[in-house]
């Protein structure tokens, strides 16, 4: 446990916001060919060990709030500050594994967006080769064999242009707001199907006296893992809009259940990913991807993002049968 805390304790003071990863890749390549492994290295992302089964965890944050997050916190057996959970506590697991079990470590950049992910750039050069992967964001200690898709969409909602102090019947804004009204009332039909509906923008532009001749709405729909991106298009363009421009997509993926049971005799009851991860980029390049790892999701980004100790160990000790068996 003193390895893994200290080695987390060192990746928290480390400032990766997305961007600045080359402090921290620096750090994960001296760990890494101080084990004595072979470490290849293409901009901020590394790949060390030739193992059937990958274990793979992005190097960037999201920004600290302040200069403060910089600096781990230990307390009451967890330990607080940006990055801790999502997802320093699974490379210092990583790098723990990696002293000892033969796997291939892929540690990569750009993650939390908006640059281009790193992994994306390893596959391109055909630098991911592997039987399995394990993904090894925050799931809690949960195993994660599928995972939502998303659409992010935009509305643009038509209006005409008057004088404030004469109201009108054409805001753009109040028509919105309908839009806005239609997604609140779609929340229980939407996440009884295991899915999510959030409205994560809206906005209009013109001078303060007077009514907008256009509002934009962003739309955030997590969709359920057995649904097709068409099937996703489909039931926002009928329930919300028509003239929904598209703005970002992520297909949902799911394990095939033979798969899937055999991460489950390693790493325990399988179940859905709320959100999306590389994961699914990695079982669509033909790596069987599964997400385990330590810390919980809610605590993502969070301003007293922590992480319980406890489970850096415990996630070593599930994670090390899996590189031992068949697959490895």
């Amino acid at each position: 446990m003193d390895s893994l805390s200290r080695c987390l304790e060192e990746l928290v003071r480390i400032d990766s916001t997305t961007g600045k990863e080359q402090r921290i890749a620096d750090y994960v390549e001296a760990k890494l060919a101080g084990f004595g492994l072979a470490v290849e290295r293409s901009e901020n992302n590394i790949i060390a060990g030739t193992g059937s089964v990958m274990l793979a965890g992005h190097l960037d944050t999201v920004p600290p709030a302040s200069l403060g997050q910089l600096i781990p916190k230990v307390a009451n057996g967890r330990l607080q500050g940006r990055g801790a959970c999502d997802m320093k506590a699974g490379l210092a697991v990583m790098l723990e594994l990696a002293q000892s079990e033969n796997a291939t470590f892929v540690f990569y950049s750009g993650e939390e967006g908006p640059l281009p992910n790193g992994l994306n750039l390893l596959h391109e050069k055909g630098r991911l080769q592997a039987k399995l992967a394990v993904c090894l964001e925050p799931t809690n200690l949960q195993l994660q064999t599928a995972c939502r898709g998303r659409l992010l969409t935009k509305v643009t909602v038509a209006g005409k242009a008057g004088h404030s102090s004469l109201g009108s019947q054409h805001n753009a804004i109040y028509r919105a707001l309908e839009l806005v009204a239609k997604a609140r009332g779609l929340q229980p039909m939407v996440q009884a199907h295991g899915g999510a509906l959030a409205v994560t923008g809206i906005e209009s532009m013109g001078p303060s006296n007077a009514t907008p001749t256009a509002c934009r709405i962003l739309l955030d729909y997590r969709f359920p893992a057995g649904a097709t991106m068409g099937e996703a298009e489909t039931f926002l363009a009928h329930n919300i809009s028509a003239g929904m421009e598209f703005l970002d997509r992520a297909p949902a993926y799911s394990l095939p259940k033979n798969l899937s049971a055999a991460f489950a005799k390693h790493l325990g009851p399988a179940g859905v990913c709320p959100g999306w991860t590389d994961a699914a980029q990695l079982s669509g390049w033909g790596i069987p991807c599964a997400i385990f790892g330590p810390g919980k999701l809610e605590l993502a980004h969070a301003d007293d993002e922590h992480v319980v100790l406890k489970q850096l160990e415990l996630a070593c000790e599930r994670l090390r049968p899996l590189l031992r068996s068949q697959f490895a």
